[in-house]
């Protein structure tokens, strides 16, 4: 940065010495009274980026960041207008957060925008806290869209902290070892106290005393017989207090879901105090052998009716509103009451109709395994491509689920005994429903999808509720755009003549990704073609080649089952930290990836339409995603025929596996190249269509070796064949960008452009 730059050529020694503190609550003209001094240490610190006429905001936000002890650096002591001083530029470079208080005023700021830039320029890690409703625009968007944002404003006040400790612990600040309980936000941003139970000492868990995972408890190893939960918490796992000595335990309302068995054997735990109305308490209970427990918390809440449900009656139950003195000359006490019921069922339905978010799920990899929200209505994350038996087992809250293109496969009982579900619409025409079917015992159940679709004919097979059709819907609405998932710009040759789909679905190029390289070369790609190729993995991969549809760290599990990938399709951007890659996804989580020696990203960038490009790691320098617009390159297809249907590929993505060493220890290789098992030279280019003519011995378990005779039908007119005896098999991309890896066993032919 020029400026920066500039100021910092103005050292010397006077003034290269530490700023003396600026004592706490100094009236700074044109600032106003400062909350505390700026922090001037050498432990990690956060940097604080504002606009000065919004002091009266951002002052009480920061106070209670120093308080609940981070340390804070800000500009303390500028007047506006004035220039930047050589201290700031200092801070800057020294601090280990940059979190920029976004308003109206801080977008239109001269001095903020600086600050953002100088810190993009040193990638330093990067939070943007949205105060107020902001509209970035311009160079402003396309520089901070991409980055973590903590929306404030549409937040309640647990939401609010629990997203900037979990986001600062993510990027390098750790919780507090004493993250001071008794301060929290208030809706107008100042600093107040809460009230805590008066039966005994009570202590605050903290990482001393407990197991943490991103706001998750895992276990309490503490000594303590009072305690509170902190605010950050969302979550207590099952075994967390097993044989706990806690007699009394307060859970705060950032806490959505506590695990069947939490507290199991804590012999002298009395009371439990859960103070949110939407805590969902999974069945058989957490209170399992508690014989003096009893549970306090809102009448009439979500988190109430679980309870009862779970414990059959309100015997053991105390609500808030028990014993409170009321005015019995008055109706004060009776309006209060109503006045917060009201509140609490506003509340519940405010979140039971919000849209779901990633942390409603939990997955492995790409797979949905289970549902932990209390939303009504909502459309499963883009994420997902199969949901798993029993992910919504028993879920009697849910009415109406939208099923994304993405996803590929239901399995048996997804959705089973789901008694209040109506309506489950499937975007994607290519669906694989496994028997006897997805949806047991949902006896409302309506499901939508497209007639005669291969979702239609697998719900016929697997489903005996109504099913109703978007076909009708369109008829209805004849303005509606077309929805059909073959896009108009993508260009399948039209002598290929279509026949019975296949269940994964034809390739549709979808999304934008900009990738700029260390040089300074910025290429356009074809979000959904991105794939890493990559050696080292996985411990079990030997030194092969694999293609992967995200980014990993190596791993010395054997078991390696893709959990903690992050997908091309979850990323917002990807930045790169000196040998390291910070990747953020939609769920606003930065993960470090250490690339491997031997990785590349493969993508389609209209270069040419029948290779993809190829790009080493070590040149990346970062990646943003627009997945609202599509490059209109042209893609060449080839047709990949079964026994009973096909499918449409991307020809640049279709690449054999084959074991180049005929015997002895496999020499496994990603190519197009043939030659090595037909015995004469024969690249993909060459070919007009590939047969298999017959299947000798399929591969099998303890029978690795594929024995096939295959015929090629050459470009010039010429058909040859060819046996061979080896590892093999095919990859392709299909629908929704999902890569797939097959044998022979049903393979009839494949037909190049």
């Amino acid at each position: 940065m020029g400026l920066f730059d500039r100021e910092k050529n103005k050292k010397s020694p006077e003034t290269a010495a530490a700023s003396p503190a600026v004592p706490e609550n100094t009236l700074v003209p044109g600032v106003g009274r400062i909350p505390f001094p700026a922090y001037r240490g050498k432990e990690p610190y956060i940097f604080i980026s504002y606009a000065h006429i919004d002091s009266d905001t951002v002052f009480p936000e920061i106070k209670c960041f120093n308080e609940q002890g981070y340390h804070v650096w800000y500009d303390e002591g500028i007047a506006p207008g004035n220039e930047w001083t050589e201290e700031i530029a200092d801070a800057l470079s020294g601090c280990s957060i940059f979190v920029v208080m976004m308003t109206p005023n801080a977008a239109n700021s001269h001095n903020v925008r600086n600050e953002i830039n100088y810190a993009l320029d040193e990638k330093k890690p990067f939070v943007s806290i949205h105060l107020a409703e902001t509209a970035l625009r311009g160079g402003l968007k396309l520089q901070i869209g991409s980055k973590q944002a903590i929306l404030k404003h549409n937040m309640t006040v647990n939401e609010y902290i629990y997203k900037y400790t979990s986001a600062f612990e993510r990027l390098g600040i750790p919780m507090p070892n004493k993250l001071r309980s008794d301060v929290t936000i208030s809706d107008a941003g100042a600093a107040t106290k809460t009230t805590a139970p008066t039966s005994g000492s009570v202590t605050v868990l903290s990482d001393r005393d407990s197991l943490w995972s991103s706001g998750i408890l895992i276990k309490y190893n503490g000594n303590d017989r009072h305690i509170r939960i902190p605010d950050y918490a969302s979550k207590i796992s099952a075994l967390a207090f097993q044989n706990s000595g806690i007699v009394s335990v307060d859970i705060p309302e950032s806490v959505v879901s506590i695990d069947a068995l939490a507290f199991e054997k804590c012999q002298d735990l009395e009371l439990v105090t859960i103070n949110g109305l939407h805590t969902k308490i999974e069945a058989p209970g957490p209170f399992s052998f508690c014989p003096k427990a009893k549970i306090k918390c809102h009448k009439g809440s979500f988190t109430h009716d679980c309870l009862s449900q779970i414990f059959k009656s309100d015997s053991i139950l105390s609500f808030f509103d028990d014993g409170e003195e009321k005015d019995e000359n008055s109706a004060s006490g009776s309006a209060q009451q109503a006045e917060r019921e009201r509140y609490w069922q506003h509340e519940i339905q405010r979140i039971q109709n919000s849209q779901a978010s990633m942390d409603d799920f939990e997955w492995i990899g790409s797979v949905v395994k289970a549902y932990h929200g209390i939303k009504k209505r909502f459309t499963i994350p883009a994420r997902a491509v199969k949901i798993i038996s029993y992910a919504f087992k028993n879920s009697d809250l849910i009415e109406q689920v939208t099923l994304p293109e993405s996803v590929t496969d239901l399995y048996a009982d997804s959705f089973y005994n789901c008694r209040n579900l109506e309506l489950v619409v499937i975007q994607n025409d290519h669906v694989r429903i496994d028997e006897p079917g997805a949806f047991t015992q949902c006896p409302k159940l309506t499901v939508q999808c497209r007639r005669n679709s291969v979702t239609h004919e697998n719900l016929r097979k697997t489903f005996s509720g109504n099913i109703i059709f978007f076909e009708e819907a369109v008829q209805a609405s004849p303005n509606e755009p077309d929805t059909d998932m073959r896009s108009s710009q993508v260009s399948i040759d039209p002598t290929i003549a279509a026949g019975k789909k296949h269940a994964w679905g034809d390739y549709v190029p979808k999304g934008t990704a900009h990738i700029t390289l260390v040089d300074g070369t910025v290429r356009e790609a074809i979000a959904n073609s991105l794939l890493c190729c990559a050696v080292g993995i996985e411990i079990n991969a030997g030194n092969y080649q694999r293609l992967y549809s995200g980014f990993d760290n190596p791993t010395n599990d054997i078991k390696y089952q893709l959990e903690k990938m992050v997908l091309f399709s979850d990323m917002q951007s990807v930045s790169r930290q000196n040998d390291t890659l910070a990747v953020l996804d939609y769920a606003d989580e930065t993960t470090i990836i250490h690339p491997v020696k031997e990785m590349s990203l493969w993508f389609i960038d209209g270069s040419d339409c029948k290779k993809f490009t190829s790009v080493a790691i070590d040149d990346l320098q970062k990646m943003t995603f627009d997945r609202t617009r599509t490059p209109d390159f042209e893609v060449s297809f080839c047709k990949i025929k079964f026994e009973d249907d096909e499918v449409f590929s991307p020809f640049a993505y279709l690449v054999f596996n084959i074991d180049l060493n005929s015997s002895g220890i496999p020499d496994m290789k990603l190519t197009t190249d043939l030659s090595p098992i037909a015995g004469f030279p024969l690249t993909l280019k060459r070919i007009k269509k590939l047969s298999v003519a017959k299947l000798i011995k399929p591969a099998a378990m303890f029978s690795p070796l594929t024995e096939a005779e295959i015929e090629v039908e050459l470009k010039n007119g010429e058909t040859n064949r060819f046996t061979f005896s080896r590892r093999f098999n095919i990859m392709a991309l299909t629908g929704n960008g999902v890569l797939r890896s097959f044998g022979l066993e049903k393979l009839k032919s494949i037909e190049m452009p």
